[in-house]
């Protein structure tokens, strides 16, 4: 199919003269490198990091280990795969704009909805949805579900003689209460400020965690450890399908890749950013989460949130608590951001927005109208009425008043799904593996066709049929676990 298929139709000549000029790859939002690692460091550690002993645990220590390095890699790979697509796309914009047929989104920013719709069309753009709402919504549960899991045994949750059903309707709101009005933050960017204590907190929990384990357990001996039987290889498929799971959540952030390379203000310092963030990500699961599980499985099997092994006579339990509680709470409003947007344009299409002469501006950063979220397609060819999509944006009202829903809706969420380790582990094997692993070399293939390689269409293909195939057996390996009570 000719380039020129994938151009939306073309607006009126005043809307097209009033469009700004596409965004080039030198252009973003006022992200450091800095900012850009802290967030995606943060949204992994978020609460992935609290599950990954129990993962391990499920894995083999040393097949873990490694594990966690080969779905580093898997996820790099997809993520530069994104980071490509996003520029075809900027590509294909500044094109038309030089051309006859200008579209409607030119000077937008690139979501990962808008490169699914430019690769598949509407298509493209409902499984990019499907894997976005599902993982982030299902994140922003895991938060509030984690903070009621950690807060229960301290005098932070709020229970002054209720029921427990009461007291985690209550507690929950709480939660709800705080995390509103950073949903409502615009840019990514200032939450990055939240990011670095955020991370600080985690990891100084794993320490603390770690000194007590060692003060109650001491370390094994290692003669014990060496025969552990568990210590090379998966002792069961749902051992497998738990650290997969597991794994993938906890580097989730490949969903909203475009939205974080956007809100940079060099684009083209994002893969170092990436490169830095992983390792980083890689290097604190492997040495925490190992250290940890070989300190407390002498114990028995670890918990699927190491925290709640904190011994409930130590001093350090309800700071600690609290502090590990705050932390994961901090990455809500992350990943409650591309959601949001989601939901704007989808009332806007229906004819809710109000008429706006700014389109790609920073109000509109991780929201602006493209052709996937207008419903154009983008390889449709032009209208014959000369008419476009009518963009525009919500009004304060509604706009805040959406985010209470969703807000509202996780809090819902949290009080009747099951428990945290199973939550992320649904998730991280089916929404993320899906946005994660399969989708991008899928796009990626599509897009670029006959361009590629030998080499480049058999990676391609590959991974997208070894992501497919690992995402249906882990989903349906943990989803049976969950019926059979396990």
């Amino acid at each position: 199919m000719a380039e020129s298929s994938r151009l939306v139709a073309a607006p009126p000549a005043a809307t097209a003269a009033a469009a700004p000029k596409v965004r080039s790859d030198g252009e973003g939002g006022d992200g450091t490198s800095t900012d850009t690692i802290m967030n995606i460091v943060n949204i992994a550690f978020g609460a992935g990091m609290l599950g990954l002993p129990y993962a391990i645990q499920g894995s083999g220590l040393v097949s873990g280990t490694f594990g966690l390095g080969i779905v580093l890699l898997w996820n790099f790979f997809c993520c530069s795969l994104l980071v490509k697509l996003r520029k075809e796309v900027l590509i294909a914009r500044a094109e038309a704009e030089k051309g006859t047929s200008l579209s409607a989104d030119l000077g937008t920013p690139v979501s990962f909805a808008a490169i699914g719709s430019y690769a598949m069309g509407s298509v493209g753009t409902i499984l990019v949805y499907i894997s976005v709402v599902v993982t982030l919504l299902g994140a922003a549960t895991a938060y509030f579900i984690n903070a009621n899991e950690l807060l229960r045994a301290t005098h932070f949750y709020l229970n002054p003689g209720w029921s427990e059903e009461t007291a985690m309707y209550v507690n929950t709101f709480i939660y709800m209460c705080l995390m509103y009005p950073l949903t409502c933050i615009k840019s990514l960017a200032p939450l990055s400020r939240l990011s670095l204590p955020a991370i600080v907190a985690l990891v100084a929990g794993f320490a603390v965690i770690i000194k007590l384990g060692l003060e109650m357990y001491g370390w094994p001996p290692m003669e014990e450890v060496l025969s552990w039987d568990a210590l090379y290889i998966p002792q069961t498929f749902d051992g497998f399908s738990t650290f997969f799971g597991v794994a993938a959540f906890s580097y989730g952030a490949t969903i909203i890749i475009p939205e974080i390379q956007e809100s940079m203000a060099n684009t083209e310092e994002f893969i170092g950013a990436l490169k830095t963030s992983l390792w980083i990500i890689w290097s604190s699961y492997s040495v925490l989460g190992g250290v940890a599980l070989l300190i407390f499985q002498q114990d028995g099997p670890v918990s699927d949130n190491i925290m709640s092994q904190l011994p409930s006579d130590s001093l350090a339990q309800e700071p600690l608590l609290l502090f590990i509680t705050m932390a994961t709470l901090f990455t809500y409003p992350l990943a409650m951001q591309p959601v949001s947007s989601i939901f704007e344009q989808a009332l806007i299409k229906a004819g809710f927005g109000q008429a706006s002469a700014r389109v790609g501006g920073d109000d509109q950063r991780y929201g602006a109208l493209t052709a996937a979220e207008t419903g154009t397609d983008p390889r449709s060819p032009k209208e014959e009425d000369g008419e476009s999509h009518s963009s525009g944006e919500l009004s304060p009202a509604l706009r805040y008043g959406l985010r209470a829903a969703l807000v509202l809706f996780t809090g819902v969420c949290a009080t009747i799904v099951p428990n945290f380790g199973v939550v992320i582990t649904l998730l991280g094997s089916f929404s993320v593996t899906l946005g994660s692993f399969v989708l991008p070399p899928l796009f990626h293939r599509v897009v670029f066709g006959e361009r590629l390689s030998s080499a480049e269409k058999t990676a391609d293909e590959v991974l997208c049929f070894v992501g497919a195939v690992t995402c249906v057996f882990t989903t349906t390996t943990t989803a049976l676990g969950v019926l059979r009570g396990e």
